[in-house]
């Protein structure tokens, strides 16, 4: 029984060195990178839909693209890839109070597909969002697009 204690009382201190020897602290750790070599920055989303309703597409799983607002009261998106991994993906529309307004479903196959969409308010921002409907797979899906009726 005096030896479980014992034993117990070693394993404890040498357990608590263990610990204290391990702390690490960030001013301990070499840093020869500058700090913006660490920071998290976001493609210019300005880029994602231009001004023309043009834009280019690359994801794995999904999407977002940035806001826009349309001149007439319908949209239509229309995307063409330039893989073909054969994946399916959808193509969904949102106000910018998360509100699907609609959506379709496109294959990555180099062919195009396209939908119009009818009752929007040309004062509210929308944005699409594309997402692959199967994400076990891990094809990269790429290509172009385009949305007509924009500001």
């Amino acid at each position: 029984m005096k030896c479980k204690k014992i034993i117990a009382v070693l394993l404890t201190v040498v357990l608590t060195l263990c610990a204290f020897s391990t702390i690490a602290y960030a001013s301990d750790v070499p840093n020869d990178q500058p700090d913006e070599f660490f920071e998290f920055i976001l493609p210019d989303p300005l880029k994602r839909v231009n001004a023309n309703g043009d834009f280019t597409f690359k994801f794995e799983n999904a999407l977002v693209s940035t806001l826009f607002k349309p001149v007439r009261t319908s949209v239509t998106i229309s995307c063409i890839t330039s893989t073909d991994s054969g994946a399916w993906f959808t193509v969904a529309l949102y106000d910018i109070q998360d509100n699907k307004i609609g959506s379709f479903t496109a294959k990555d196959n180099g062919k195009e597909y396209s939908k119009t969409f009818n009752g929007l308010s040309t004062s509210t921002d929308y944005y699409f969002r594309l997402d692959k409907v199967n994400w076990t797979n891990d094809a990269v899906v790429e290509g172009t697009g385009h949305v007509t009726n924009l500001y």
